[in-house]
């Protein structure tokens, strides 16, 4: 067996870096997703809790500074909620050395594309206008 094939050890630190960072990342990734899933339905109690309250603005007209204070409560907790669900899993971070793969690769195949086709459009002319003949005149 060659000695290049057994890794030297900076190299087994690194694998074993990348993993324990993988092993976070994925860590991370599930709490994020358990906490998306304790917040939908928290997210739709409270509009329910808020859209009762009104109802009970319009029917109780003497208790609606009461009211009023409760459904502004309602109102902030339905906004943190949101403001934690708006932050998806997918974030522009996690995408971003995804992204900057596809603008290069994808830009280098139009570029190859593009001189592909000139090149054949150039050999397709050749082939179907040949030089012309000179023709002399006899005098």
């Amino acid at each position: 067996m060659p000695s290049d094939a057994v890794p030297s050890p900076p190299e087994l630190d690194e694998i074993g870096t990348a993993i324990q960072d993988l092993e976070q990342l994925l860590t991370d990734l599930r709490d994020r997703y358990q906490q998306i899933q304790a917040d939908e339905p928290l997210r739709s109690q409270l509009q329910e809790q808020i859209n009762s309250q009104q109802q009970q603005i319009q029917a109780q007209p003497d208790q609606k500074a009461k009211l009023k204070a409760e459904l502004a409560q309602l109102n902030d907790q339905l906004d943190e909620v949101e403001m934690r669900l708006e932050s998806r899993l997918v974030s522009w971070l996690g995408l971003r050395e995804y992204f900057w793969q596809i603008v290069r690769f994808g830009g280098f195949g139009l570029l190859l594309g593009w001189g592909l086709t000139s090149w054949a459009m150039n050999e397709r002319s050749l082939q179907q206008n040949p030089a012309p003949l000179k023709i002399e005149q006899s005098r």
